[in-house]
């Protein structure tokens, strides 16, 4: 299961460095479902976004982030 999980994470790395390379921005999509990712005051926010957010801005990359209904 270890593996696996390694290897996930080393497919999306890599294919986050290539979305890096490009010059519009990563559009990320997500559920409305709280607390994990909801709109609070015109802006997404939740748990989930936090660890996007660190993960993306970490790595570089531009992103923008939407909710679905």
């Amino acid at each position: 299961m270890k593996l696996i999980k390694a290897t996930i994470l080393f497919c999306l790395c890599a294919y986050l460095q290539l979305v890096a390379a490009q010059t519009r921005p990563l559009v990320i999509v997500a559920e409305d479902y709280a607390p994990a990712t909801f709109m609070d005051k015109g802006n997404v926010t939740g748990f989930d976004v936090d660890i996007a957010k660190a993960v993306f801005d970490s790595l570089g990359i531009s992103y923008e982030i939407k909710l679905v209904p």
